[in-house]
């Protein structure tokens, strides 16, 4: 069984990217262990504080540690990643030698009410991941073009096509 650790890039309440990783976790897959890796609570990065034990830092790192595979849900900002991701990001990558990402396997899923469904922001975020050291999936990344009929009162896809096509992300994630 492989630990899927899922980093939502957004902190709204109302967030549609957690409710994308929601829909992932409910279609599943036999070999993947779904988990939420909390970033509410991560301050602003310092180097002034980046060798402190902070409870809230420590636990993500944590829970980074025991994933297999990371899987980050970006949301797009002016054709970027959100800040808040890219604060974990640098959070969990430091203190210098010590990232707690190196080796890990990463792949990439956003929802956006825009037409590109996040896919600038995922571009950028895969300039980044090397950088940390992290291996990326090939062909993981998708791209949700989000409407308030996206889903369906069970809380899935209305769209079987796109039922289908997370079925087909999540197998590449259990390789």
């Amino acid at each position: 069984m492989k630990k899927v650790g899922i980093i939502v890039g957004s902190l709204r309440k109302e967030s549609i990217n957690r409710k994308l990783a929601e829909v992932f976790i409910k279609i599943g897959h036999s070999k993947l262990d779904f988990s939420f890796i909390d970033i509410h609570n991560i301050p602003l990065f310092s180097e002034d504080l980046e060798n402190t034990s902070l409870p809230a830092i420590d636990v993500f790192r944590q829970k980074i540690s025991e994933s297999d595979l990371i899987l980050l849900m970006t949301p797009e900002y002016n054709r970027s990643i959100s800040g808040v991701l890219k604060n974990a990001l640098d959070w969990a990558s430091r203190p210098y030698g010590k990232s707690c990402l190196v080796g890990k396997e990463a792949a990439i899923a956003g929802a956006s009410i825009g037409s590109s469904g996040t896919l600038p922001a995922q571009v950028h975020l895969r300039s980044i991941l090397p950088v940390l050291g992290m291996k990326q999936i090939q062909h993981s990344e998708v791209g949700i073009v989000w409407n308030e009929t996206f889903l369906n009162n069970n809380g899935l896809p209305n769209d079987e096509r796109t039922i289908q096509f997370i079925q087909k992300f999540l197998e590449q994630l259990a390789q």
